[in-house]
């Protein structure tokens, strides 16, 4: 009909028409030209009518046995999709199981075994060993090597048992050449360094044995004047002693010196201890060093420096007077 009637069937040869209520005419057959693709699924077109999809049956088969289940993950196992299971946790973490079903693990805070890390309420967690390559700083705290402290040092109390010290200096060797602001510990005596670039001893206290032998307006010296010369200072506390310096009014005197402990006599030197050129300062210390006076540098042939209380020191010989009329020596120890 021209004008299409609500309620109407017509066939026109080739297609079956109905017409809605509404007056608008529907094809009830599909033209036999118009044949649906194969394993196609089916889906209507713009106009309703019934047409083939791009999706195909075996993609619509990925899709059979997969359950809407509430809080479940789809997955891909290989020949479909699947769902995993709800997770048993809140917070709890999908992680992969190669081809297998995923699998649902709790993260913590807690530094727990082979457990996905989390942070607490507060941004923090706990481990116990990180390995990783820093760089830079990962606290406020003073870096082993470089850096700047600009604060305050607050060492902590110390106890009564062992290294619980608040400072503690590892025993060397002192530098070739001081620096100013260092501090070095030799074993012996704690020395700094001030800004004339001079160092100085930090010992507790500093005692000095004065042997002076002969007068410069006397005769000249021979070996024996200089040693032995018995039991000339008196240790009242167990020392040690730091430094031997000698010096003389002219030549290149020699002098050994020893402690004797109840009659035992014991030289402190390796060798005997020379002045230097017309009777200027020498010393000696238990290394190559610069001496107290921070200008004379001694040498190593300290050997002995502890001594007890009740020990006398004393010359012991001298292996030449050279021209010296007078000859002095000193033996700076420290007493705790």
């Amino acid at each position: 009909m021209a004008t299409a009637e609500g309620g109407a069937i017509e066939y026109n040869g080739t297609s079956l028409f109905y017409t809605t209520e509404g007056n608008t005419r529907r094809t009830l057959a599909i033209s036999a030209a118009a044949a649906l693709t194969a394993s196609k699924a089916l889906a209507s077109d713009s106009s309703g009518l019934v047409t083939t999809s791009g999706t195909s049956d075996t993609e619509l088969g990925y899709l059979s046995g997969v359950l809407n289940t509430n809080g479940g993950i789809v997955y891909g196992n290989g020949g479909k999709l699947a769902t995993t299971a709800a997770g048993t946790v809140a917070g709890q973490v999908l992680t992969s199981n190669v081809e297998g079903i995923p699998s649902w693990v709790a993260a913590t805070n807690a530094g727990s075994a082979s457990s996905i890390v989390k942070r607490d309420a507060t941004g923090n967690f706990t481990a116990g060993t990180i390995t990783a390559t820093l760089t830079g700083s990962a606290s406020l705290n003073l870096l082993l090597t470089g850096g700047t402290m600009t604060g305050t040092i607050t060492g902590r109390a110390s106890t009564t048992i062992a290294s619980t010290s608040a400072i503690k200096l590892p025993v060397g060797v002192l530098m070739a050449t001081p620096e100013v602001g260092a501090i070095e510990y030799d074993g012996t005596t704690l020395f700094y360094t001030n800004s004339s670039n001079s160092r100085k001893p930090l010992a507790i206290s500093l005692k000095t044995c004065a042997i002076i032998i002969g007068a410069e307006n006397g005769s000249t010296l021979g070996t024996a004047d200089i040693g032995p010369q018995k039991r000339q200072c008196f240790i009242t506390a167990a020392s040690t002693i730091v430094e031997v310096n000698v010096s003389a009014d002219a030549g290149t005197a020699t002098v050994q010196v020893g402690k004797n402990s109840a009659g035992t006599v014991t030289n402190l030197l390796s060798a005997a201890l020379a002045t230097a050129a017309s009777g200027g300062i020498a010393c000696s210390k238990t290394t190559s060093v610069t001496g107290i006076d921070g200008a004379t540098s001694c040498t190593n042939t300290l050997t002995t420096t502890a001594v007890a209380v009740g020990d006398y020191l004393e010359t012991v010989s001298s292996t030449t007077a050279s021209t010296a009329k007078r000859m002095s020596i000193f033996i700076v120890y420290t007493t705790p």
